[in-house]
């Protein structure tokens, strides 16, 4: 959508499997008719299946061909029909994690699915990172291909979200080892007494889940947060918590600060682009609960101010007309053709 708002035509290929959104069938058709509304086609691509690997491989190729699809903007996958797209189009490879985050489990079929990806990634006219700070974590092999920054986009509110009158913090997401759960539960019982009022919800789906079950002043939601429930959730906090062990970038944290809600995230991967340089207090190291505490207790009474220049740094950088035109402009300049 943001690319449509550079004035290209815009086609969304998109998976048709119905495990994502975690089986949220209302979040799933809530993002295609936005996209369709925005002026851009949406084609259904079929589950892969070994059966029909030739006929959708070939399907795709031609409908490309049909629709003059002059370069393709792709997600790291590790999808076979995919990965020889590169042959026939110039194909600009957004590598969201460049390393495969902690915690994270082996896949069945993990070395195909690994050779699939190198194929697709080789075979590429550029890489896409969200952040200089990502460099480090690219292998060396692919540092040979072209490679572009583009941030990750946020969609934002029309204005910053008011401070609620109770204090709560908010970890939300993925409850994955990487996330950094059990360092924000360590933080939140180092905090001073004269802040027994603080209240601290771990929302998402994940394993880590279970270490805040019943936890003084936590309250738990393992479970999968509607995109309709997500604006009345960070309306209700503070503050949110990225401690994050490893990372590259988070949607979880760009949501946040596209409505002026202040994140305290770990100097891991490019989460300290999150916030404008002038608030470094923001930035603790990762796995350091006394440092996160002590960010908890300076920022929790933050004031309107705060989520005012969050708000307008966030919408200057980071708003996906802004991201559809740096991606529009790092593909020029990477692919000549």
């Amino acid at each position: 959508m943001g690319l449509r708002e550079t004035g290209l035509n815009v086609t969304l290929y998109y998976l048709d499997r119905r495990t994502d959104f975690a089986v949220s069938e209302e979040d799933r058709a809530l993002l295609l008719a936005q996209a369709q509304a925005a002026g851009v086609e949406v084609v259904a691509v079929p589950r892969p299946r070994f059966q029909t690997f030739l006929k959708d491989t070939i399907w795709l190729h031609r409908d490309m061909r049909r629709r003059s699809i002059a370069t393709a903007v792709i997600q790291s996958h590790k999808d076979a029909r995919f990965a020889a797209l590169g042959l026939a189009v110039p194909v600009a490879l957004i590598l969201h994690d460049p390393q495969p985050h902690s915690g994270d489990t082996p896949v069945a079929h993990a070395a195909p699915r690994r050779a699939m990806a190198r194929v697709a990634e080789l075979t590429s006219a550029c890489l896409i990172v969200h952040s200089e700070r990502l460099f480090e974590q690219i292998r060396p092999l692919l540092r040979r291909v072209p490679i572009g920054v583009v941030p990750h986009g946020a969609d934002m509110a029309p204005s910053p979200a008011p401070i609620p009158p109770e204090r709560r913090l908010l970890v939300f997401g993925r409850l994955f080892a990487y996330k950094g759960v059990d360092t924000a539960l360590d933080a939140f019982r180092l905090l001073p007494a004269e802040m027994a009022d603080v209240k601290l919800i771990v929302a998402g789906r994940g394993p880590l889940g279970e270490l805040a079950v019943g936890q003084r002043n936590v309250e738990v939601r393992n479970e999968y947060i509607p995109e309709s429930e997500v604006d009345g959730l960070l309306g209700h906090v503070r503050l949110v918590l990225l401690p994050y062990k490893d990372a590259t970038q988070s949607g979880v944290g760009l949501q946040a600060v596209g409505r002026g809600v202040p994140c305290i995230v770990s100097s891991a991967g490019g989460l300290p682009d999150l916030l404008p340089d002038a608030l470094p207090r923001l930035v603790v190291p990762p796995d350091d609960p006394a440092s996160l505490a002590e960010a908890i207790v300076a920022y929790v009474d933050h004031d309107d101010a705060l989520r005012r220049e969050i708000y307008d740094y966030v919408a200057t950088n980071f708003d996906w007309p802004v991201v559809g035109q740096r991606l529009l402009s790092e593909v020029a300049r990477l692919v000549p053709r």
